[in-house]
């Protein structure tokens, strides 16, 4: 494992540990790892400090990661970035989370995604509408990124 260690302004100790070769890495408080046998994740949001901290510790765990910024933009990657799991946020303009999952599980081999929403829309009545859309998880904003990496390992 490497280390990177520096010397923040106050003498404070920031250390930032990136995983070796097999792709293993503790986020938070839990030890995640899996298969580096190259999964492609698609990450979507319009928020890019989200996409971005997203991407970056999926790329750390190994993954290829493609991002969007909205919905359309994501179908649009789908033409040269097929994943094998898709992280999209549900409130977006344009093209919602919704109707971007209906599209992805009409497509040839959309079926075989993992979609997980990401939402701070998590009652009852947004879960039920994810399920229908063709989501096979629904997590709360702001989401763990330990259980997002976990879900992905597992699918």
């Amino acid at each position: 494992m490497f280390r990177l260690t520096s010397i923040g302004a106050a003498f404070r100790r920031k250390v930032l540990h990136l995983p070796n070769e097999s792709a293993e890495m503790s986020v938070g408080s839990k030890h995640v790892s899996h298969d580096s046998s190259m999964r492609r994740v698609l990450v979507v949001d319009d928020d890019q400090d989200v996409v971005q901290a997203v991407a970056f510790t999926l790329r750390l765990l190994g993954y290829e990661v493609a991002s969007a910024g909205d919905g359309i933009e994501a179908l649009d990657l789908l033409s040269h970035f097929w994943p094998d799991a898709a992280i999209l946020d549900l409130c977006m303009p344009d093209l919602d989370g919704f109707e971007v999952a209906r599209r992805i599980r009409a497509l040839p081999g959309g079926t075989e995604l993992l979609l997980v929403a990401v939402s701070g829309l998590c009652d009852a009545e947004h879960r039920r509408r994810s399920t229908d859309a063709g989501f096979d998880h629904h997590l709360s904003k702001p989401a763990n990124i330990t259980e997002i990496a976990e879900l992905i390992a597992t699918a």
